[in-house]
């Protein structure tokens, strides 16, 4: 529940249009009525087994390569990476870690909920390059940048129960006050900042010979 769908077909839509074949896989349950091919949901079943997963995930992945033989593969994984209180936690990580396992992410974009905004500058500096540092060292994916969705969660104070309200796009745009090459927020596609961070994202892999 942090626009991950939306980064996805974002990214997708730029680097089509720069020309590139590119295949698109999500775990959202709506991501075929966007052309996307959809994870299958038996890699959160809590019955198979950790090494398991990353060998049926690799086989999942090596098949639609295979088939599709595209140029770049975009992938939207499910869950998120730390706990959010006692009311959510997400999976602790489990696809993120079963894809790291599994496949090599030449680079990655992280989605935040729009909690981030009641950060300091310092405050939210530092938190995004903790979580650049937890993502590369954890799962090894380099962060390139990272999003922000207009969704808030909302949690008790005991942290045991979790809301998560969507915001509307025109609170969104009145509050957004935050100006961080760091953070593209998601609400705001008329913004050239998303694209070119895309068409940068693109330059660097173009240049990577191991990407190649």
């Amino acid at each position: 529940r942090c626009s991950k769908l939306e980064t996805l077909l974002q990214v997708q839509k730029t680097i089509t249009e720069c020309g590139y074949d590119v295949l698109g896989v999500s775990g959202n349950t709506f991501s075929r009525i966007f052309g996307l091919e959809k994870i299958p949901s038996y890699f959160l079943d809590e019955n198979v087994g950790f090494a398991k997963k990353v060998f049926n995930f690799n086989q999942y992945i090596s098949c639609l390569c295979r088939k599709k033989k595209p140029d770049l593969l975009l992938l939207d994984i499910p869950g998120g990476i730390l706990p959010v209180g006692d009311a959510e936690y997400f999976h602790f990580g489990e696809m993120a870690l079963v894809t790291s396992e599994a496949i090599q992410v030449d680079v990655a974009i992280f989605n935040f909920h729009y909690n981030v905004y009641k950060k300091t500058d310092k405050e939210r500096g530092h938190y995004i390059q903790e979580i650049k540092k937890y993502c590369t060292e954890k799962y090894q994916f380099p962060v390139e940048f990272c999003c922000v969705c207009s969704q808030y969660v909302k949690t008790d104070t005991e942290g045991r129960k979790m809301e998560c309200l969507y915001l509307k796009d025109s609170f969104l745009r009145e509050h957004w006050k935050i100006q961080d090459e760091n953070i593209v927020p998601l609400w705001n596609p008329e913004n050239d900042c998303m694209n070119q961070k895309i068409k940068k994202l693109l330059q660097k892999l173009e240049g990577n010979v191991e990407t190649i």
